[in-house]
């Protein structure tokens, strides 16, 4: 089914209907409008496939967007959703204020990992308000470099020790 008619229609459907109309949507909407839907519909079984489609068919979800998912869906699919999803998020700012609006440790850490590998900076201000003083991070501009050299060199250390003892041939007697 197509989204535009599925959209105008889903508040008028059966739970039965919904549900197998959710199943043969070909196409899907953006993620605000599949986050009024599921805020809407009390049924839990079609909320979830309705996100599964949402993964399925790569729609957008913006960071406000799982400020009201939250308590609609499980967090552990909120947490699928901020790691594989496509999101797009606005400013440092703006992720802040979701974040801190999230109540689930869990989805906001997952939420600003994504933020972060998808390059949204924070200032401090932002990582102090979101309870993250201390990201252990090296490529996080906050973390003094010599925390993130030191880092760097005993990972680089520890790989050249298993690269020795892995690639040591065995000698013949």
């Amino acid at each position: 089914m197509n989204w535009d008619i599925f959209y105008n229609s889903y508040s008028k459907m059966t739970d039965s209907v919904l549900r197998e109309t959710v199943i043969s949507l070909y196409e899907i909407g953006s993620g605000e409008e599949i986050t009024d839907v599921v805020t809407d519909i009390n049924n839990a079984e079609i909320k979830l496939r309705l996100i599964d489609k949402a993964l399925e068919f790569k729609a957008t979800f913006t960071e406000s967007d799982f400020v009201r998912l939250e308590g609609e869906i499980p967090p552990a699919l909120l947490v699928k959703l901020a790691r594989f999803g496509e999101i797009e998020f606005g400013n440092g700012n703006d992720v802040a204020d979701a974040i801190t609006s999230i109540y689930d440790d869990n989805v906001g850490r997952a939420l600003y990992e994504r933020a972060y590998v998808d390059d949204v900076r924070f200032t401090q201000e932002h990582l102090d308000r979101m309870g993250y003083e201390n990201i252990d991070s090296e490529h996080d501009p906050l973390v003094e470099d010599s925390q993130s050299q030191s880092k760097r060199y005993g990972c680089l250390a520890a790989f050249i020790g298993l690269g020795t003892v892995l690639g040591r041939r065995k000698r013949k007697k």
